[in-house]
């Protein structure tokens, strides 16, 4: 285990102070019940590797960030498990936090972009890049949205598009996402209430989409109506939740 910081034993074997930057704080070790406690004012703190651990027992942070290889034989507990390897990229107006070991991931994205400007009554079906997963074979195993239109201008706030996650970008005159399977082929399109900031709130767990190497990574929130009019700006906000496994 490897600390990025100056560390110096001033009050006892099991309570060093930490300095890094000019700045210091006192670091507890503790063994309570068989485990190592390590934390900050005897509180459990975060649990960071960057090279190889291995433990026989139980681990437990707050959050556990590993760069390296970490092996435990027994329970790891831990708040939030942090991934960085094989992770995507967040689209434009998009953040991802990123849970998982590698290979299993579930990936939070929130969502703060506009849409194409709406240019007159019409059927069209539009969408974002909210995500773009690693490289080599996928399968997503879940999806979860909590999301909303809000228009800028007044005439398509009653309007109900439908709304999806796909691989492929949703475009041309359609006025629902079924009409193109990787429209939707996330999460089937919902029926949203309206284009005034309220939320469409789906999950899915029946909808497995195996994606090979070779085939589009993209991620794609798509929505499709027959508008009732123009809009200049379309805001999309919300979350998008997703579960899914690097395969290889």
């Amino acid at each position: 285990m490897f600390l990025l910081a100056e560390i110096q034993v001033e009050q006892g074997l099991n309570e060093w102070r930490v300095y890094q930057n000019g700045h210091s704080r006192n670091l507890y070790f503790s063994v309570e019940n068989g485990k190592v406690r390590v934390g900050n004012s005897n509180a459990t703190a975060d649990l960071y590797v960057s090279d190889g651990i291995s433990v026989v027992g139980e681990v437990s942070a707050e959050q556990l960030t590993s760069t390296d290889d970490a092996t435990v034989t027994d329970n790891l507990t831990a708040a939030q498990l942090i991934c960085t390897d094989n992770v995507g990229t967040a689209g434009t107006g998009v953040t991802a936090v990123e849970y998982g070991n590698g290979h299993w991931h579930k990936t939070v994205l929130t969502v703060s972009t506009v849409t194409d400007s709406i240019a007159a009554a019409d059927t069209t079906a539009m969408g974002n890049l909210v995500y773009t997963l690693p490289a080599g074979a996928i399968v997503i195993k879940a999806a979860y949205i909590s999301m909303a239109l809000t228009a800028t201008d007044t005439l398509i706030v009653d309007d109900t598009p439908d709304v999806g996650l796909g691989t492929g970008l949703a475009n041309g005159s359609h006025a629902v996402l079924g009409d193109t399977t990787a429209f939707e082929n996330i999460l089937t399109g919902q029926t949203a209430d309206d284009c005034d900031g309220t939320a469409e709130v789906k999950t899915v767990a029946d909808q497995i989409l195996v994606i090979e190497a070779t085939a589009d990574h993209t991620v794609y929130f798509n929505y499709a109506d027959i508008w009732a009019g123009n809009d200049s700006e379309t805001t999309v906000t919300g979350t998008i939740v997703l579960e899914w496994v690097f395969i290889k």
